[in-house]
């Protein structure tokens, strides 16, 4: 992604060494990682409450694209 999409200088943590899920775990393995712990995370919510709006926001930071 783009400086003006990540809101940051694009590279900026690979040129501090600053070590990112990305980066210890390549991309795919990362995004099953956060694809899962998603998953948890809603299946952990109370049954008993509506849970649809955090539902959908957990969901929309594992699906978002920057």
């Amino acid at each position: 992604a783009d400086s003006a999409t990540l809101d940051k200088t694009a590279g900026k943590d690979a040129a501090n060494d600053k070590p990112t899920f990305v980066s210890l775990m390549g991309i795919d393995a990362a995004t099953r990682y956060a694809q899962r712990l998603t998953a948890d995370a809603i299946a952990a919510l109370p049954k008993t409450m509506n849970t649809q709006r955090l539902t959908e926001l957990a969901r929309s930071m594992v699906e978002r694209t920057a």
